[in-house]
């Protein structure tokens, strides 16, 4: 049976901040949303947390359906690590 699912996600900046510097993407196809909350009162926080989600995204956008696995996850979260590393 093929099932139809919708989701959807927001964030709020908070009563303090100007920016919301929160990042998410939701993945359907892989029944997955991956969220990177911002540092708020870092310098970039916003572009941060943006990488985080991109790299992770794109490294999950690489593979079939049938290989995700938690160690991939966990792959492409040291990967996103290793980038915001580089960056900053």
């Amino acid at each position: 049976m093929n099932k139809n699912f919708i989701s959807y996600a927001v964030s709020h900046r908070g009563v303090i901040r100007e920016l919301n510097e929160d990042a998410y993407v939701e993945l359907n196809k892989y029944n997955l949303w991956i969220v990177a909350d911002g540092m708020g009162g870092h310098e970039a926080g916003d572009f941060a947390s943006q990488l985080v989600v991109d790299v992770i995204k794109a490294e999950v956008e690489e593979l079939p359906v049938s290989s995700i696995s938690t160690e991939m996850l966990i792959k492409a979260i040291q990967s996103a690590n290793t980038k915001l590393l580089e960056y900053s």
